[in-house]
């Protein structure tokens, strides 16, 4: 249970898809709920925060006192995306047209004092940046979220700082009187949602599974195996938590036999993994990455028994091997995971390992030689390659790598006559130019190009349908 007691870095008692039913059922549409529950939980994974805290007290801040919709209320709403008070003081003044960045327009003819960011993204890191800045003093802070720990990202953090309050919240109740003013039971009121949100069944119909992060945004999708599954164990890992991870070769070159086609082995009751009972955490391919465990509860993917040192120590991830797909690319995939895994459980690279370096009693034949084409390297990766791309993926902060990705593929479709240097990137609405709502946008500074879902478009150029008519009518979202 949550208290006001309970620390701000303490282990999430509640799985993302609590969260998402939690927020359903107070009426917030299913893509922005969605949305800002994996934001949430992906920023604090990187900051070393409870992310059921931190959504608990966004909750508080945002919520509709006439409806009772959390993120309904003006702050939160667009254009502003402020989800947890920043810089709001209850201030208000004629309206001004002076451009300062902590007065906003309302539609009263009056300015009211606090910050806007540009999307919900930017709202949600600008949140986890200013509660990370409360809980570490500088330098104690996770190395992920450091980058971040910068006015362009959190404008109130100077405030913060020259009051003298970095590290000065430790727990819930440490905010009182700080986040808010007088703040009398501000931490009491946090906690008491988040039990709430540990209290909520999700739409698999489970409840939390222990003290670890259950469910976290570190897959594209989660498809999680049935609870009533043979090969679904239902316990915790030990301790709570994991303390390595294992990496596998799914032994199945077929074609189709990808990351959607061994979800369903796993988690079909007819199949269940087959004979051996198998089950993992995540599985990649080269298109998409699969949740099938929560990251706190055992799987059976060792072959050392439900008692054994591998199976209950470590989470598993299977490496897809289809002949019809890129092996390098779900090589890449699988990095991805595997770094989040260890920047959300403080797991070092000296803790992945081979299947094969584990005792697998049960099925030695069968496990001694996985991940076989890690091993050989025969399909363009090895196993020092492989654990190369995790340190690449681990050392990354998971905007900058999304940057990074945008500017590849965007380089991709501009020939070379016209490649500059990137000046801008972002995502823009062009419904009025028969686009999408959100293109992915590339701006070069010799020569515009824009490429937009495969296709380079030309047409904005110049005049009214120019890069900067959108970002002036607010119709582009910078990275």
């Amino acid at each position: 249970m949550y208290s006001p007691a309970s620390p701000l870095d303490g282990a999430s008692q509640a799985r993302q898809a609590q969260a998402l039913a939690f927020l359903l059922g107070r009426g917030v549409e299913r893509a922005k709920a969605a949305e800002l529950v994996g934001a949430y939980w992906s920023r604090c994974a990187a900051a070393g925060l409870d992310p059921v805290l931190a959504l608990a007290q966004s909750v508080h801040e945002t919520t509709d006192v006439r409806t009772g919709e959390p993120f309904a209320s003006w702050w939160a709403s667009p254009p502003r995306h402020n989800l947890a008070g920043i810089g709001v003081t209850g201030e208000t003044r004629a309206h001004r047209a002076d451009g300062a960045p902590d007065w906003q327009p309302g539609e009263d003819g009056r300015d009211r004092r606090g910050y806007a960011f540009a999307s919900y993204a930017a709202g949600v890191l600008a949140h986890v940046v200013h509660l990370a800045a409360y809980r570490y003093a500088a330098g104690q802070e996770p190395p992920a979220i450091r980058p971040h720990l910068t006015a362009s990202d959190d404008p109130r953090l100077p405030a913060l700082v020259s009051a003298g309050r970095r590290g000065s919240a430790r727990v819930l109740q440490d905010l009182d009187g700080k986040w808010a003013v007088p703040g009398l039971g501000y931490g009491a009121s946090i906690a008491a949602l988040a039990n709430a949100i540990r209290a909520t069944v999700s739409a698999d119909g489970e409840t939390s599974t222990g003290t670890g992060g259950g469910i976290m945004a570190i897959c594209d999708r989660v498809q999680l195996i049935p609870p009533t599954n043979p090969n679904r164990l239902g316990r915790n890992l030990a301790g709570g938590k994991a303390t390595g991870i294992a990496i596998h070769n799914t032994a199945n070159r077929n074609r189709g036999a990808n990351a959607a086609m061994h979800a369903r082995f796993v988690g079909d009751p007819a199949t269940h993994g087959g004979a051996e009972l198998t089950s993992y955490h995540a599985v990649a391919d080269d298109h998409e990455t699969v949740q099938l465990l929560p990251f706190d509860e055992v799987g059976f993917h060792i072959g050392d028994g439900d008692n054994g040192p591998g199976n209950s120590t470590t989470l598993g991830i299977e490496i897809c091997e289809n002949s019809d797909g890129d092996f390098v690319k779900a090589c890449h995939n699988a990095a991805r995971v595997v770094a989040g895994w260890m920047q959300a459980f403080g797991i070092p690279l000296d803790e992945v390992h081979q299947h094969r370096s584990f005792a697998s009693p049960a099925f030695p034949e069968v496990h001694s030689g996985c991940p076989a084409h890690l091993i050989s390297g025969d399909l363009g990766v090895t196993w020092e390659g492989f654990k190369t791309m995790v340190s690449q993926a681990a050392s990354k902060d998971p905007a900058q790598a999304e940057a990074s990705a945008l500017k590849a593929e965007a380089e991709a479709g501009v020939p070379a006559l016209f490649r500059g240097a990137l000046a801008r990137e972002g995502e823009v609405d062009l419904t009025a130019f028969g686009g999408g709502t959100h293109e992915r946008l590339a701006v070069y500074d010799k020569q515009r190009f824009h490429r937009l879902k495969g296709r380079t478009f030309a047409f904005l150029v110049a005049g009214p349908s120019s890069f900067e008519a959108l970002f002036a009518a607010g119709k582009v979202v910078l990275f």
